[in-house]
């Protein structure tokens, strides 16, 4: 076998496919890089349908972060948040109705439970 016929490998990949396996990793964790949006999945994660309203998702993130202010969060959350998270297809959200429904998707909830347990970085 010639040096030009083997195949590279790297962590039991074939070398083409590793770069689509770390740009798919990359938007994972861009997607998880903010706080809210792990608070945003992790809420909708646990709730049995997978869907919430906009208002008692503020409440809950409120809560969490122990404002008193939702109205910050309400702006947050229906201007960056909440589009970024449907544009990455992993919620359903209807600004109109205030509905959002988590879709579920593998690698957001297994990065998700490797960090339960740990300290926050926020």
């Amino acid at each position: 076998m010639s040096k030009g016929d083997i195949e590279l490998e790297s962590n039991g990949l074939p070398l083409e496919e590793v770069g689509s396996v770390s740009e798919s990793l990359d938007r994972t964790l861009r997607l998880l890089a903010h706080h809210r949006r792990r608070a945003i999945l992790e809420l909708l994660i646990e709730v049995d349908d997978g869907g919430i309203t906009f208002s008692r998702l503020v409440r809950a993130i409120a809560r969490s972060e122990g404002e008193d202010d939702s109205e910050s969060i309400r702006i947050d959350l229906h201007h960056c948040h909440l589009p970024r998270l449907a544009d990455a297809g992993v919620v359903e959200y209807d600004h109109r109705s205030g509905a959002i429904r988590y879709r579920s998707a593998d690698d957001i909830e297994a990065v998700l439970a490797s960090l339960r347990g740990r300290p926050s970085l926020q």
